[in-house]
């Protein structure tokens, strides 16, 4: 009788659910891809041709090239309700038919490649669960509260201990990144506060992150941490139309950001070895003195 009422239940859920498939036997897109990636309902099955299924739940959000959804891993016997997780989704490839290029695909499969990297050097991103070529990612659900482009505008609105909290936060994401000199297609957007962890997550990147070296010291390139975040913000801003042509002005919580981020980066590479000055000196007499 348990396991009639089991199958009972099995036969209810696959017969009333619509199953979606987004992927063909080949691997590449179907059809009308977003105009069904943009249709789903809230307990559509979502197949793959790995064997996995999800029920989709909701819509996260999106970026230039992908999608982000809520879902729950399938399985016949039921699963844990508390197993929910997102699942990254590239949009539609608009191949480019000067080079065949598939821009949404190919920075999937960028950040496929990337992650082992990342997750080695122990920087802050959600935890893949499986991750399938030209497909999708499936990774740990975040909850983003906001990202550092809200911050670095926004954030001296927030209540005095809430900020504190935020910065001090901010200061530990920019010592996990103080060895990278560059982490691929990273922007202010791409790093958010993650209010049930309470922590900075990098949560999209791309290919060609890069570790500090003597040579890329010698040639005094910035680091992430710093250089790129005031890039990011010069840009951040220039769109808000606060600039209007002029030189950069930054607010003054705008600036102690940046200070702190830089101290606390520089002070991190004086842990790690890599003290600029002295640091630089060393290895320019090393590189003069070669035995």
């Amino acid at each position: 009788m348990h396991w009639f009422l089991l199958l009972f239940c099995f036969w209810t859920l696959t017969t009333e659910a619509k199953v979606v498939r987004l992927f063909d036997a080949n691997g590449d897109q179907v059809d009308a891809y977003d105009a069904i990636l943009y249709r789903l309902e809230p307990g559509d099955l979502l197949e793959f041709e790995n064997d996995a299924r999800y029920e989709f739940q909701k819509y996260l959000g999106q970026g230039k090239v992908s999608a982000i959804v809520q879902v729950k891993p399938f399985s016949p016997l039921g699963t844990d309700p508390g197993t929910i997780t997102a699942l990254r989704l590239p949009k539609y490839h608009n191949m480019n038919p000067k080079n065949g290029a598939r821009f949404p695909v190919t920075f999937l499969d960028y950040s496929i490649d990337e992650y082992p990297k990342l997750i080695r050097e122990n920087v802050p991103v959600p935890p893949p669960y499986k991750m399938v070529e030209h497909q999708y990612i499936e990774m740990r659900l975040q909850h983003p509260e906001f990202d550092f482009d809200w911050f670095f505008t926004e954030g001296e609105k927030l209540p005095v201990e809430k900020r504190k909290l935020v910065m001090d936060q901010l200061l530990e994401f920019a010592k996990k990144t103080a060895h990278f000199r560059k982490i691929g297609d990273f922007s202010g957007a791409q790093i958010v506060f993650d209010s049930k962890l309470q922590e900075w997550i990098l949560i999209d990147f791309s290919t060609g992150s890069k570790l500090i070296t003597e040579k890329s010291l010698l040639q005094r390139i910035g680091f992430p941490a710093s250089s790129i975040f005031r890039i990011d913000a010069k840009y951040l801003l220039w769109e808000k139309n606060l600039l209007k042509n002029k030189k950069i002005s930054y607010s003054p919580f705008q600036n102690d950001v940046l200070k702190m981020i830089s101290a606390a980066v520089k002070e991190e590479r004086k842990v790690l070895g890599y003290a600029s000055g002295l640091c630089r000196f060393q290895m320019i007499l090393k590189k003069l003195f070669k035995p």
